[in-house]
């Protein structure tokens, strides 16, 4: 699975998640900066984004399985009202009350503003998890992460019961691909000569493959008429 594949199945994940109710609502926001990384381990030595131990992740690469942080600052314009002293028409002076006072009036103001999330998720080689949704502080907002991470790094099973498993995959697999390649060398040999004696189980896969191919050739008959 492409990176990119990967962030619009989070992004619909995350958009049910309760903490998507604080994400920006104004119609002119946009995403300013994305990106991606794999965390194995944490460095927890400093504070900031290199405590989170990994590496980036490009669009266009395949994911391995592992846990991942989406990082995504949303940018935008809105209007805020401020309380602020009131001027006369021409703006030299300050306007001011009977008793000397400076008169303050709400004044609307356009102001830019950012807000990061944070979104970690797992992949397990075939399926997308959204682990954990939020919204980041501008200062040392690595650290918000480390609970979870740390959890995720806890439940995951050691190098070496990972290693074992991947073992006993590619002896399966290989005893796999060894049986399809006999039976493959055995059907060749049988359309080569008619004579030659083959093991029982390999004739009765033989017959079997024969009347599957030809309930296959009637179906394809009948479906031309």
């Amino acid at each position: 699975m492409k990176l990119a594949e990967a962030i619009e199945i989070i992004e619909t994940q995350a958009a049910n998640h309760p903490a998507a109710e604080e994400a920006p609502k104004d119609p002119h926001t946009i995403k300013r900066k994305e990106w991606c990384k794999t965390i194995t381990t944490l460095d927890k030595s400093v504070s900031t984004g290199y405590s989170l131990v990994g590496n980036f992740v490009e669009k266009k690469q395949d994911l391995e399985p592992g846990l991942f942080l989406l990082f995504t600052t949303f940018a935008g314009n809105r209007v805020i009202q401020l309380l602020e002293p009131a001027w006369e028409e021409k703006g030299k002076n300050l306007i001011v009350d009977s008793e000397g006072n400076v008169v303050f009036q709400n004044v609307d103001r356009l102001t830019t503003f950012e807000k990061d999330r944070a979104l970690l998720f797992d992949f397990d080689g075939k399926t997308l998890s959204l682990q954990y949704f939020a919204w980041l502080p501008r200062q040392k907002w690595a650290k918000n992460l480390w609970k979870p991470i740390e959890i995720w790094l806890e439940t995951q099973p050691s190098i070496g019961a990972k290693i074992e498993f991947w073992e006993a995959e590619v002896v399966l697999r290989t005893d796999s691909l060894r049986q399809a390649q006999q039976r493959l060398d055995a059907l060749k040999r049988q359309i080569a000569t008619e004579t030659e004696e083959l093991e029982p189980q390999t004739k009765e896969w033989l017959q079997t493959a024969a009347v599957l191919g030809g309930k296959k050739a009637t179906g394809q008959r009948s479906l031309e008429g």
